[in-house]
């Protein structure tokens, strides 16, 4: 008589449901292709010089070049931006206070011409402060009639555009080859990878931009950064595959005659 009276009903839990998929990741854009191209060009450092079309948001560049010990000029320019960037300009004798950053191999260096080595591939990011939509030229000041003055004698190739800052860790990883995927928007305005040899324009090769354009006397060449797949410290090598010549035709040797024929 004295029991408790017996707990409330209580239904069963209901079967729990599997937590709704991840919606699938928005669709990639083209990667920029690693630099282990075949070609580069090359600038004579007389009156050569290549010519970034206007970019709207342009905020970085990065190439991979080869300086040339001796220069034919006084004065040489790696990058002119002017006027669309003030003062954003690098030569031998200042480094204009609109670039914000150097950046060689993959590593931050003082914003001056000596940091910049010779006769070795290296990988370079020239940092803005400020965005321009103008053309920006490289290799030389900014061209009077279509003709170049105080250029710089050198090779390029791989040369990138971006509309952001990037980090240290992106800018290692194309310094030494990375397999970066670069999705819409994220700050990769154009790859001109330099592999249509002997045209005078370089293709923006995901298609988003104008070509840039080739003045003077711009020569296409047989040579190319270090391939880099990982194994190697990029960057530091002498320059390979100058100009190799074929290899020599090796006549095959003669069949062999085989075994005798059965009686």
């Amino acid at each position: 008589p004295n029991q408790p009276p017996p707990p409330p009903y209580s239904p069963p839990p209901l079967p729990q449901s599997p937590p709704a998929p991840m919606p699938p990741p928005p669709p990639l854009s083209p990667s920029p292709p690693p630099p282990d191209s075949l070609f580069a060009l090359e600038f004579d450092g007389v009156d050569d010089f290549l010519s970034i079309p206007p970019i709207a948001g342009l905020l970085g560049v990065s190439v991979w070049l080869f300086k040339f010990t001796e220069q034919p000029t006084a004065q040489q320019y790696l990058i002119d931006a002017r006027p669309g960037l003030p003062n954003g300009f690098l030569s031998n004798n200042a480094a204009g206070q609109g670039l914000r950053g150097l950046y060689v191999g993959g590593a931050e260096v003082d914003l001056r011409w000596e940091s910049l080595p010779s006769a070795l591939w290296v990988h370079v990011h020239i940092a803005m402060h400020n965005a321009t939509d103008l053309a920006v030229t490289l290799m030389s000041r900014i061209p009077l009639s279509g003709v170049g003055s105080s250029c710089l004698a050198a090779r390029v190739s791989e040369l990138y555009a971006w509309s952001r800052h990037l980090d240290a860790a992106e800018l290692y990883q194309l310094a030494v080859g990375g397999n970066f995927v670069y999705r819409p928007g994220e700050g990769l305005l154009a790859v001109y990878a330099a592999e249509e040899f002997g045209s005078r324009t370089v293709r923006d090769v995901i298609l988003n931009q104008d070509p840039a354009e080739l003045f003077g006397g711009v020569a296409w060449v047989l040579d190319a950064p270090p391939n880099s797949n990982g194994a190697d410290p990029v960057g530091w090598h002498p320059v390979v595959n100058i100009n190799p010549s074929p290899p020599p035709i090796v006549p095959a040797p003669p069949p062999s005659p085989g075994p005798p024929p059965p009686r």
